[in-house]
């Protein structure tokens, strides 16, 4: 089991929620989220983890370079992309076992990469940039609107984990709240300190 795996499961144990793998036959069918995740004896929802890496390109270039060479890499930033794939991979594997979204779909983002953060999940998923004086630019909608324009909302609730900072921030979406109540509980804020 990876490690930023162990520790979303390690952070919803503290949640008082129980943690279940799919079993080895089941991924072996589809491929699955990481975890059903129950309360008591009932399944509250499913889970995925996405981790979220340093753009290597740079490095990879150096590496590549003979010693004291100057090394240009171009091309678009790779953040939105890889934002939208982790959605887009995450959303076929909660339809692999939740395709009537009879449970809440919950995606984990744990950030290790210091140029990403909560904004950039955002700008993707709603379409925005939004101003330090609160106005809102339609600047992400190609991503927003493109391949994950009806699959960003089969997901029920947005974790983004900056592993470095142990911040969780929470985002909400599509009124999950009234219809998958024991959401509420366990997700209750914008932001919470984890360990």
């Amino acid at each position: 089991m990876e490690a930023d795996e162990r520790f979303v499961e390690e952070w919803l144990r503290e949640k008082s929620l129980r943690v279940e793998r799919f079993s080895k036959q089941e991924r072996r069918r589809s491929k699955t989220p990481e975890f059903r995740v129950l309360r008591g004896e009932v399944l509250a929802f499913f889970c995925e983890v996405k981790s979220m890496r340093e753009d290597e390109r740079l490095d990879n270039a150096l590496a590549a370079a003979p010693p004291g060479s100057i090394v240009e890499v171009c091309g678009p930033d790779s953040t939105f992309n890889a934002v939208e794939n982790k959605i887009h991979e995450a959303v076929r594997q909660f339809d692999a076992v939740n395709p009537e979204l009879e449970y809440p779909n919950v995606l984990v983002v744990v950030n290790h990469d210091r140029a990403r953060d909560v904004g950039d999940l955002c700008a993707v998923v709603e379409g925005d940039f939004v101003a330090e004086d609160g106005t809102r630019h339609a600047i992400y909608r190609e991503f927003s609107e493109g391949r994950i324009r009806y699959e960003k909302l089969r997901i029920a609730v947005y974790v983004w984990i900056e592993r470095r900072a142990g911040d969780a921030f929470v985002r909400w979406y599509d009124c999950v709240r009234d219809r998958y109540p024991v959401l509420a509980e366990v997700f209750p804020v914008a932001r919470e300190k984890i360990a």
